[in-house]
């Protein structure tokens, strides 16, 4: 993972970091977690808490072992719409990147997103997109 500064908020369930040297924000989800609407709640506000409502960075997700999020989670989250430039996921299980392949191709994000199976290969493909 990066070495740079970030600044820090811990949850039970999810720690969300942003290396402002980088533009990047890193949400990573704690193994065997069922996310609900009120963990995506503070998720999204803790997000914005750290950008400062910031519209111009990278994001990556980092996806628990075993962790899932519930239908009006997602639903919720989707509606978020929080902007970003580039977006990888990191995840770790087949079904992980079998719910992700859909929910691509049934949402069509406005900006680059591809999963990874490695953090470091994910930082990578961000890298090399052009960011603000």
């Amino acid at each position: 993972m990066s070495t740079s500064q970030a600044l820090k908020i811990s949850r039970e369930k999810f720690e969300v970091s942003f290396h402002t040297d980088q533009a990047l924000i890193v949400i990573s989800l704690k193994d065997d977690q069922t996310l609900e609407k009120t963990d995506i709640i503070d998720m999204v506000n803790v997000h914005l808490e750290l950008t400062a409502h910031r519209k111009h960075f990278r994001r990556i997700i980092h996806s628990g072992k075993f962790s899932t999020i519930e239908s009006d989670a997602r639903k919720y989250l989707q509606e978020a719409e929080i902007p970003v430039d580039a977006e990888a996921y990191i995840l770790h299980s087949l079904a992980q990147k079998i719910l992700f392949n859909v929910y691509v191709k049934l949402r069509k994000p406005q900006h680059p997103v591809k999963a990874f199976s490695d953090y470091d290969e994910g930082l990578k493909w961000l890298n090399s997109l052009t960011h603000n």
